[in-house]
């Protein structure tokens, strides 16, 4: 499963598909600007949310894009929290 993330400071779009393009559930969460967010702040976010927290595991591919990626360390910072979340992803 793939999941696409677009995201700024206020609030989070997230949609899961499959390999033939079908959107499998899409779910929202509060924003994830990692500029401006510790990191336990951005976990929480996204484990508080059901869809995400229940289909971790399945997620083999994360595409994020977002408010906060423009400097190296807080794009290290959400690929982080991001991998040891979504276990079995690359990003």
């Amino acid at each position: 499963m793939y999941l696409i993330v677009d995201s700024g400071s206020t609030k989070t779009d997230w949609f899961a598909i499959n390999e033939k393009g079908s959107v499998l559930f899409s779910t929202q969460t509060l924003g994830l600007n990692p500029q401006v967010l510790s990191s336990a702040i951005l976990t929480e976010r996204i484990i508080n949310n059901y869809d995400l927290f229940q289909n971790r595991k399945e997620v083999t591919k994360l595409f994020f894009y977002g408010a906060g990626c423009g400097i190296e360390s807080t794009i290290a910072r959400i690929k982080k929290v991001f991998q040891e979340i979504f276990i079995n992803s690359s990003f």
